[in-house]
């Protein structure tokens, strides 16, 4: 596969092709407002925010079991820019090691190609999808949310045996859907965005077909795309993607430990708690990983430590 020109050249980087028209969202009742959500992301000439082809590229060789580290550093060669915020990110103290990263060579040799990929998808999710112009608070919150939510993921990994190969990109971009439904509106309002208060019931009922319709168009991994549509679909009637298990136990502890998808104060407001992980699939999700009390227990510590490592960083 060969890209020839940058995506982040592209007029539309960072941008879908079509909006919703926000003058008569306050005419719209939530249901009338669920169904243009749905119809939008339904329609065949929706296209998801363009990102940097180094991006996709990546993804797409770090499926081929020959990949090697120096095709990695090609690609990411191609976008300085990319390449110098990949750098930055990997001397984060997220990723902190004794030895310190001092180049593009270091990054890529000590993290491996599947490191470099999660990095580079934090980074280009971190420039373009996760800045709405108008929501710029919120849209804090949900990007220390789904980066910790992805880390914390990782460490689940590592007490089950579901593979940890897409752990992180599911917990990072698990909430795509609520990027995208925000990009929508925030590009059809003229630069007044409508206050979320009346819109996260319909942006929380309608996230995960909006993400997996997201997933589909960039052609994502099929268990990422899995992910992102049913993150909060199974019970113990089912047995649950475990990858869908891995996310609902790290995005309870994101919440728990302090990464809340939005503000404390704000969810106090509206009553209910957006993108909430219920108990009973929280129980499922740990009985389908063998999750013990024993295990949590570690699980909990791993999660201090990385607190410890995220506080004051930008993620």
């Amino acid at each position: 596969m060969t890209f020839k020109h940058p995506a982040r050249q592209h007029e539309r980087y960072g941008r879908g092709s079509h909006v919703i028209d926000v003058d008569d969202l306050g005419d719209l009742g939530p249901q009338d407002l669920e169904v243009r959500l749905r119809e939008l992301f339904a329609s065949p000439d929706y296209q998801p925010p363009v990102l940097p082809a180094a991006a996709f590229e990546l993804m797409e060789v770090s499926r081929r079991p020959d990949v090697s580290l120096a095709e990695a550093k090609r690609v990411l060669e191609q976008d300085p820019l990319l390449a110098s915020n990949v750098l930055k990110v990997a001397q984060s103290p997220a990723y902190a090691t004794r030895a310190p990263l001092r180049s593009l060579d270091d990054a890529v040799s000590r993290l491996g190609i599947n490191g470099v990929r999660d990095v580079v998808w934090q980074v280009v999710m971190g420039m373009r999808v996760f800045r709405v112009p108008g929501y710029s608070d919120v849209m804090t919150h949900v990007q220390r949310h789904c980066v910790a939510t992805g880390h914390i993921a990782k460490a689940v990994c590592g007490y089950t045996a579901v593979a940890n190969s897409y752990a992180f990109l599911c917990g990072l971009l698990h909430d795509v859907g609520i990027c995208g439904v925000l990009i929508a509106i925030s590009e059809g309002s003229g630069g007044k965005p409508p206050a979320l208060d009346t819109l996260w019931p319909t942006i929380d009922e309608v996230h995960m077909e909006c993400g997996g319709q997201i997933a589909r168009l960039w052609k994502l991994n099929p268990d990422i795309q899995i992910v992102l549509s049913q993150h909060h679909r199974f019970d113990r009637s089912l047995m649950p993607h475990p990858l869908i298990a891995t996310i609902t136990v790290a995005e309870h502890l994101a919440q728990r430990f302090g990464w809340p998808l939005i503000p404390d104060n704000a969810a106090d407001d509206l009553g209910f708690a957006v993108d909430g992980v219920r108990e009973e699939r929280l129980e499922a999700a740990y009985d389908s990983l063998g999750i013990t009390a024993a295990i949590m227990k570690l699980l909990e510590q791993d999660v201090e430590r990385l607190q410890q490592r995220l506080s004051g960083d930008a993620p």
